[in-house]
């Protein structure tokens, strides 16, 4: 048998609240995460999360939970496994697949997730990482990169359509030093009709 890892979580930096005279609002981002291993190096991992608010006003309380779907974010949802491969000379090779979180290696260009998956295969002296990702399925709230390309764009429900890759190389560390390398490319799928331009 295999533990069930779950957790909640209260997101501080989401949580606003306002009074005034005889009135008060307050909301609370929370999520709920769990973590099902499936087999010693399969596991399964979902989180979901949502907007919780209450408010006062004029001696009535009111208490805002999700009324539809569209009010419950996604923010994990992946299948991955991990595990040493050494016949093939690999120390680990890793693999998941779905809703990943993801941070590009400059910690500038994207912090946010996508859809799709990261491989990283750990061999004795170099580690090779691989992500293929798309963010067309995310939703219309979620602003994948900073500016007003995201938040001008009226799609409905989804987020601008973006296809993401990466490609890295990292040796391993020698006298406390190791050496990086990587490519980055995302690859606007939106017509032109839809741009924004971003310095006007």
């Amino acid at each position: 048998a295999f533990p069930l890892d779950f957790d909640i979580a209260l997101d501080s930096s989401a949580s606003t609240l306002q009074m005034t005279d005889l009135s008060a609002s307050a909301s609370q981002t929370a999520s709920i995460g769990t973590l099902l291993p499936l087999t010693s190096n399969l596991r399964l991992t979902a989180r979901v999360g949502t907007t919780l608010s209450y408010s006062y006003a004029a001696g009535l309380s009111t208490l805002g939970l999700p009324g539809s779907i569209a009010d419950v974010d996604l923010p994990e949802f992946s299948l991955s496994f991990a595990g040493p491969m050494a016949d093939e000379g690999l120390k680990q090779l890793s693999l998941a697949i779905g809703r990943l979180p993801f941070v590009d290696s400059t910690g500038s260009l994207m912090n946010y997730r996508i859809d799709g998956m990261i491989l990283a295969a750990a061999y004795p002296l170099l580690t090779v990482r691989a992500v293929l990702g798309y963010t067309g399925l995310q939703s219309s709230a979620a602003t994948i990169l900073p500016g007003p390309a995201d938040s001008a764009f009226g799609n409905g429900y989804f987020a601008p359509p973006r296809a993401l890759e990466t490609f890295s190389l990292r040796t391993s560390r020698i006298m406390g030093h190791d050496a990086f390398v990587a490519f980055t490319a995302m690859e606007d799928l939106r017509d032109a009709s839809q741009f924004v331009p971003e310095y006007e």
